[in-house]
């Protein structure tokens, strides 16, 4: 009633229900919209799984960001190899996009009041970016630098000069130094290719692991 504004707006949480005075409403800071309490625990239950939901948001921008800068960074530093700018801002984009579906994840909210633990998210953004880059780096050397996909069917990625030279060892004079060239450009264009694929593939598969403590096969996104 008109009596219990005063405590209302003195109360850290003043919280006024459904039938209360105007007064009342005015100088509450939650009112709530439906007769019982029931609503507060609703409301409990929602904020505690959109705390989830900004939790697996935060790991996973941390993780792809760790993998983008340090994936395309030692592989240009190492290898010396090209990769366009901007792939990687498309990588940036539909990874943004692809975030935006945490928004609707079915998440279990936390039994007890939860907390920012910033080293945890931290640790675990870039423990899953260390591991992502690692299999990139794997893809890219065992691609390049071996015939492990030949055997396979598919396209040899090599670009060595003793591959290349071999692989145009039927041309001579400029046709051989158009061959080399040729297949050079072809091999790192499929590279580029690979590497793109796989990131940006393995990029959002990531959302499926981050959303989850439990193993991301188990737990039904939605």
């Amino acid at each position: 009633g008109v009596n219990d504004a005063p405590a209302l707006k003195k109360a850290d949480i003043g919280i006024a229900v459904a039938d209360a005075t105007d007064a009342a409403r005015a100088a509450a800071d939650i009112v709530l919209t439906e007769p019982g309490l029931s609503v507060i625990i609703d409301a409990v239950i929602g904020s505690r799984e959109i705390f989830q939901r900004m939790k697996s948001y935060a790991k996973y921008t941390i993780s792809m960001t760790f993998r983008i800068t340090f994936t395309f960074g030692l592989l240009t530093v190492i290898y010396d190899w090209y990769f366009p700018t901007i792939l990687i801002v498309m990588l940036a984009i539909f990874n943004d996009g692809a975030m935006i579906a945490l928004s609707k994840d079915n998440v279990k909210y936390s039994p007890l009041p939860d907390q920012w633990k910033l080293s945890k998210i931290f640790i675990a953004g870039i423990i899953y970016g260390l591991y992502l880059t690692l299999s990139s780096w794997v893809l890219f050397h065992v691609a390049g630098y071996t015939n492990f996909f030949e055997g396979m069917g598919l396209p040899d990625l090599r670009w060595s000069d003793s591959v290349l030279n071999q692989s145009c060892e039927s041309f001579t004079g400029t046709d051989f130094s158009t061959c080399t060239l040729q297949r050079l450009w072809e091999r790192q264009s499929m590279m580029r290719a690979l590497i793109y694929g796989h990131v940006s593939i393995s990029g959002m598969a990531l959302i499926f692991t981050v959303r989850t403590k439990k193993h991301s096969f188990l737990d039904r996104p939605c």
